[in-house]
């Protein structure tokens, strides 16, 4: 299939042709200044990075048997995924066959350190890889040629569809020898899960040529899940990366692990099936300015100890709920009917009842603030068990809380369980 045709049929499917982080936020302290939050909800690192990969009869020793097959000429070539403290820079400069989605910069800065690292949409990784090939001398193994190829990865998902696309880029750091002379590479997608999480729709890497540092070729595979009602599934897919001499040579192949694992699901109603990369914990973001009672109350609970904030190392998260009779428990704990409302006020509980850290669900007893006119809970009260529920005004307790909906919950495919942080900006 074209490599245009490739390009269209991605963009049809809404997948993003240019990676960029979710955006920056800026956290605001209208309590005190205890709530300090790193900025944004972009590129997060894989807490358990996925394996590096595998080469098909890797280099274990420069003997015919453990690399590829012996050419007529005597040479043989061993492939396999090198040592990322050793790797160059990752920076792409001469692009040959250029790839359909660019890697974003945030993946690129890193170099070629083989950790993955994502957004909700997005995933890279890149990995160094030893090319070295062999001619036997007098029954001596000698090198007479090499090469350090820089494999890119990148993933990108759509919330809105059932498909997603894997990207594999190979690029040149170094060519000594025999492998100045040019190498062929080629490329072909696999599926590493149940076939039922992943089918391929369409892919294209056909036998490129590598001649220079610095030139680079591309694969794109496009993957689609089986849509089930109501239901999910989640896929690893990789790459087998095959490159031989342009002088005559046999295949070496190195198995290029994921660069990340992707969820969809059709488990949101109307919204329909989608894809995202779960690893990833969304960020909802409030405006300060157009929810200021709203942004009083939250960060008051996030500074007396409730979870939330993303404020480190040992901070919380919440997890979505969306069992209607335990959220009505959850609500009915936090602002029973019996609390008196003043006209245009309305109780606006913290963690929010669409949680598991929500009042009934997460345990504990509520608290207040002065300003909050409740005065049948407690103030003064810390610690990170148990709800606050304060009166504020009704409007935009409203209009903050539909935005959990419709700008996190759904865009984001927040599922039952799944975790989120929370954050203001001014």
């Amino acid at each position: 299939m074209a490599a245009g045709l490739v390009a269209a049929s991605a963009s049809v499917f809404g997948l993003p042709a240019v990676a960029a982080d979710d955006g920056d936020s800026t956290s605001i302290t209208p309590v005190d200044d205890s709530w300090v939050v790193s900025s944004g909800d972009g590129w997060q690192v894989s807490s358990e990075p996925l394996a590096v990969g595998s080469s098909s009869r890797a280099a274990t020793s420069p003997d015919e048997a453990d690399c590829t097959t012996v050419s007529k000429e005597g040479i043989w070539s061993c492939i396999e995924i090198g040592d990322a403290s050793e790797a160059p820079a990752a920076a792409r400069t001469s692009p040959g066959a250029a790839p359909t989605f660019p890697i974003p910069e945030w993946c690129l800065e890193h170099g070629a350190d083989g950790v993955t690292y994502v957004t909700r949409s997005v995933g890279c990784r890149i990995v160094p890889i030893d090319y070295t090939v062999y001619e036997r001398r007098d029954g001596v193994p000698v090198v007479v040629g090499y090469a350090q190829l820089i494999a890119y990865q990148y993933i990108g998902t759509a919330a809105d569809t059932p498909y997603w696309a894997h990207e594999l880029t190979v690029s040149p750091a170094i060519m000594t020898g025999l492998a100045a002379e040019g190498l062929h590479v080629a490329g072909l997608p696999t599926c590493l899960t149940s076939p039922g999480n992943c089918a391929l729709y369409d892919y294209s890497f056909p036998v490129s040529v590598l001649e220079t540092v610095g030139s680079e070729e591309s694969g794109l595979a496009e993957w689609e899940w089986p849509v089930v009602a109501g239901g999910q599934g989640t896929s690893n897919t990789s790459w087998s990366l095959q490159v031989n001499l342009i002088a005559d040579s046999e295949w070496a192949t190195a198995e290029i692990s994921n660069a990340a694992e992707v969820r969809c699901d059709n488990e949101l109603g109307d919204r329909g099936p989608g894809c995202v990369i779960p690893f990833a914990t969304p960020t909802m973001t409030w405006d300060a300015s157009v929810f200021p009672e709203y942004a009083s109350h939250v960060p008051a609970a996030v500074n007396s100890g409730l979870p939330g904030a993303n404020l480190g190392a040992s901070s919380v998260p919440l997890h979505r709920l969306t069992d209607p009779p335990l959220r009505d428990a959850n609500r009915n704990k936090a602002c029973p009917q019996s609390l008196p409302r003043s006209t245009g006020k309305s109780c606006d509980e913290y963690p929010f009842a669409s949680t598991y850290e929500g009042a009934s669900t997460g345990g504990g007893t509520g608290r207040t603030f002065n300003w909050c006119s409740i005065t049948t809970l407690p103030t003064g009260i810390t610690g990170p068990t148990g709800y606050s529920a304060c009166m504020i005004d009704e409007v935009q307790n409203s209009g903050a809380g539909n935005l959990l909906n419709s700008q996190l919950y759904s865009p984001q495919r927040v599922l039952d369980g799944d975790a989120f942080w929370i954050n203001f900006f001014l």
